[in-house]
């Protein structure tokens, strides 16, 4: 789904929400997480603000990566929010994003969030006694003229379906 189609989905459910509130929703694809991130966003009267107090936390809750932290277009989609006295500057706020990101407790601490996600998903497919089984039909479009690729693709997934069918 494009995201002017989400958008439009979107707005038929929330019709009163201006257009910048359903970009930061289309970013998280979850309105609840666009409102928590926009109450936070509303806090940053500076770039270290957004770098530390938002994009922080969002990246040490693995709900973004380092390439999402420092896109131009999502920071563009998130600095209206913000109470700094001039427009935001994408580039500025992606240089207080860098340095945050090079800091080594911020390393630490996103290693130690991974492990801790890593773990819990393990744990719930060790744990996991199915008394039902879920069929799920997925379609895939590709613009390509690459039959390689999609031969690979079609061997991939019907692979993984044989391995699932034995398990």
């Amino acid at each position: 789904m494009s995201k002017e189609e989400y958008k439009q989905a979107l707005r038929k459910i929330h019709p009163d929400e201006p257009d910048a509130v359903l970009n930061v929703a289309w970013r998280f694809h979850d309105m609840k997480k666009a409102k928590k991130c926009i109450e936070e966003l509303v806090k940053c009267t500076s770039y270290a603000d957004l770098a530390n107090n938002v994009i922080r936390t969002l990246y040490l809750s693995c709900e973004i990566n380092s390439a999402k932290a420092l896109q131009l277009s999502f920071l563009s989609d998130l600095l209206p929010f913000t109470s700094m006295d001039r427009v935001g500057n994408p580039h500025s706020a992606a240089y207080h994003i860098r340095k945050m990101l090079r800091d080594e407790n911020v390393q630490r601490e996103r290693k130690k969030a991974e492990q801790r996600l890593q773990q819990a998903f393990r744990n719930s497919q060790q744990g996991e006694v199915s008394s039902r089984t879920v069929h799920a039909d997925i379609h895939i479009s590709l613009h390509t003229d690459k039959e390689e690729l999609i031969r690979k693709l079609q061997d991939l997934l019907s692979d993984h379906a044989w391995e699932r069918r034995k398990g």
